[in-house]
């Protein structure tokens, strides 16, 4: 949606269509759109607004509470025999219904759209059904590299019927957005798109200048001492991004060293990081805050770190798709983070640190903390060489506008 802003900026009308999108995670996105010009249309299954209508509907409601409970799991049941046995039939029709299409269709007949960007599998698979009805130039906008090898895709129908779809779709693309080069062949390769894809590099990003402000929020939050050195792990709190062996690195810590997780975690992970915590060394910051004191956060941390697991290269290849490392850099906090492909512009750039193991975890936090105004100084430089949203969204737009120029859209 940020780079919704930023072609707005540049004269350019932009549509935004959602479909099943959580309103809960886009609310402050959306409210941060309204008087810039972007229009935002939510549709809906016919379906789902006949739903609607039956749940309000005051007869309705007495005839379901009259309905066995036997009666109702069977037609869940029944139901979801219905849903997967379409699913395998006819996966574009199960999950895009002509509805939504044709309300696409619709505006970019009457708009004239120059392209339909299509966020995600999903995304590009409901504008490529648009584009069937509208002849209009399809762009993918590739987030999550969901591969044949992943186990998401492997352990899921519906996964793998947006995969199909997305193979599909991709392969009639014009233009392909992905975060960084390596993402980019992976994703052609996996798809067996043509290599002569026209590809546009957009990072994941962070909005604004760098955050030069100090703050202490963590140490007010958690009664740290001011000359205590706060590490601070930002985002999904699971096992599988090494978070518990993290916790275990931590029982090694220095009294005055602060290991804390900010962000959110089911019940029973954050229980699982807790028993391992038997010294009592890391601290949970776990209140979801508005996305502009989240720089304030970070800021009041001396490190930040980003570890994924190895096993898909969805996690692996995260240099330029994490958007915590971008977070990070834009409050000059330095990284540490595995070394991985796509990570080698960090440690290039001294603004962080790359480690084999866990156990180089306290070496590089004491490397760190002795050079700390240069590494900080440092990752300033590296954000706005990197990860600064406007710069790379420009950069983005100026190349998609060459390209559709030069396929002959106007």
């Amino acid at each position: 949606m940020f780079l919704a802003k930023y072609w707005t900026e540049a004269g350019t009308d932009v549509d935004i269509f959602l479909y099943e999108s959580n309103d809960e995670l886009i609310s402050s996105v959306v409210r941060d759109l309204r008087g810039s010009g972007v229009q935002i249309f939510k549709v809906e299954h016919r379906f789902r607004v006949l739903l609607g209508r039956w749940r309000s509907n005051k007869v309705a409601q007495l005839m379901r509470r009259a309905l066995l409970v036997r009666t109702r799991s069977k037609m869940v049941v029944m139901w979801n025999r219905l849903f997967y046995l379409s699913l395998r039939i006819a996966p574009a029709r199960t999950l895009f219904p002509a509805n939504i299409c044709d309300i696409v269709a619709e505006q970019a007949k009457a708009n004239k759209y120059v392209a339909i960007i299509g966020v995600e599998k999903g995304g590009v698979s409901w504008a490529g059904m648009v584009a069937e009805r509208t002849g209009t130039p399809i762009i993918y906008y590739s987030l999550e590299l969901y591969t044949w090898g992943h186990h998401y895709v492997r352990q899921s129908l519906i996964m793998r019927s947006l995969k199909r779809l997305e193979v599909k779709n991709h392969r009639n693309c014009a233009i392909t957005i992905v975060q960084d080069s390596v993402r980019a062949a992976a994703l052609i390769a996996d798809n067996s798109v043509s290599k002569a894809m026209p590809i546009v590099l957009l990072p994941v990003s962070a909005d604004g200048p760098s955050f030069t402000e100090t703050s202490n929020w963590l140490q007010k939050k958690f009664g740290f001492g001011t000359d205590d050195i706060v590490i601070i792990s930002l985002g999904q709190i699971s096992l599988n991004r090494g978070n518990g062996d993290l916790v275990e690195a931590a029982q090694r810590f220095p009294r005055e060293w602060h290991l804390v997780f900010h962000g959110y975690g089911p019940a029973n992970i954050i229980d699982a990081l807790e028993r391992r915590d038997e010294k009592k060394c890391i601290s949970l910051s776990m209140d979801l805050v508005k996305i502009n004191v989240l720089p304030e956060i970070i800021a009041s941390a001396d490190i930040g770190l980003a570890f994924y697991d190895r096993f898909t290269e969805n996690d692996r290849l995260t240099g330029f798709a994490s958007e915590k490392i971008a977070m990070y850099l834009q409050c000059g906090v330095p990284v540490i983070a595995g070394r991985l492909k796509t990570y080698e512009h960090i440690e290039d750039c001294r603004a962080g640190i790359l480690i084999d193991e866990i156990e180089e975890l306290p070496i590089a936090i004491s490397k760190i903390i002795g050079e700390y105004e240069e590494y900080r100084r440092n990752a300033f430089e590296c954000y706005e060489r990197y990860y600064r949203m406007d710069k790379n969204a420009m950069a983005a737009i100026d190349a998609i506008s060459k390209l559709l120029q030069t396929n002959g859209a106007r």
